[in-house]
């Protein structure tokens, strides 16, 4: 047996509301590395709460077949109990800011090879990224 209709909460069932529909992964700033992540999520989040946004709709966020990219599909998750590690703000990770290492990696030129990604229409997850020079 099913209900005639979902719940609504009291908030939605009385004046207008308001959301954004966002895909994680296409969500940009300056210096990222190519691809949206949760740091970026959060300051969406943030900026959308002080516009009194009521909703934030977003693609799937599950762990995929990362070790088999060409079979990945956010609708056919490897796993429903993890996050996808791409999108993780390598910056927000504890233990970040007291690593001298992880600074040097995430500075470093190789760190910036998503970039020469930007501009490009459309990227095939089973080729390699280019390289910047």
């Amino acid at each position: 047996m099913a209900p005639q209709r979902c719940y609504l909460p009291p908030k939605f069932s009385v004046g207008k509301s308001w959301g954004l529909a966002a895909q994680l992964y296409a969500l940009k700033s300056p210096g990222d590395w190519g691809i949206g992540d949760f740091g970026h999520l959060r300051a969406l989040i943030d900026r959308l709460a002080a516009g009194d946004a009521d909703a934030v709709g977003l693609n799937p966020l599950h762990a995929l077949f990362l070790d088999a990219p060409q079979s990945a599909s956010p609708y056919s998750p490897s796993s429903r109990l993890f996050r996808n590690p791409l999108y993780l703000d390598v910056t927000a990770v504890p233990g970040f800011a007291e690593s001298g290492e992880a600074h040097a990696l995430v500075e470093s030129p190789k760190r910036r090879v998503s970039s020469g990604t930007r501009g490009t229409p459309s990227l095939s997850i089973t080729r390699p990224l280019p390289r910047s020079s």
